[in-house]
């Protein structure tokens, strides 16, 4: 395996080796954290270039290993993730992070429409974007969650949400 093949699929030899997803997912939930300190502008930019460089790397990792969005690629899940948390503040709501990388994960996994479809365009494109739309599921679903969180806790006498 090569050094980028290395890095699309964080080491993995088989399939989903724990070792390598808990890597993918450390990274993931690592560079949301990160990123939900910044302005929203910057955010969306950080978002747009882990998306732009996630690609390449699918696209090579693919090729290499000569299977349609082969299990062992997770760069793509890691480098999405941030989508999900774009706006969100993380630092005042630490519960919306597990929500959202469950979510991720369930709505990657199940594929709703358009998700099913974006994986089947080819190579890197199809890799990624099926991640990027699932993230921005996840990101709606989660702007609710804390939109009812809010509504529910103003209605309570001399609580702040």
């Amino acid at each position: 395996m090569d050094g980028l093949t290395l890095v699309a699929t964080f080491g993995q030899t088989e399939p989903r080796q724990w070792l390598s997803l808990v890597a993918a997912y450390t990274l993931a939930v690592s560079l949301a954290v990160l990123l939900s300190r910044w302005r929203l502008r910057w955010q969306l930019l950080a978002c747009v270039l882990l998306v732009a460089v996630a690609m390449p790397l699918s696209q090579h990792a693919e090729s290499r290993l000569g299977t349609k969005d082969d299990r062992r690629i997770v760069v793509d899940e890691a480098m999405t993730f941030p989508v999900a948390t774009l706006g969100l503040p993380l630092w005042r709501h630490p519960w919306l992070l597990p929500g959202a990388l469950v979510t991720s994960w369930v709505l990657d996994n199940r594929k709703p429409p358009p998700v099913a479809q974006a994986q089947s365009l080819p190579g890197g494109i199809g890799i990624v974007l099926d991640d990027v739309l699932a993230n921005l599921y996840t990101l709606l679903l989660a702007h609710l969650a804390l939109w009812l969180y809010r509504r529910r806790r103003r209605g309570r006498p001399g609580e702040d949400g």
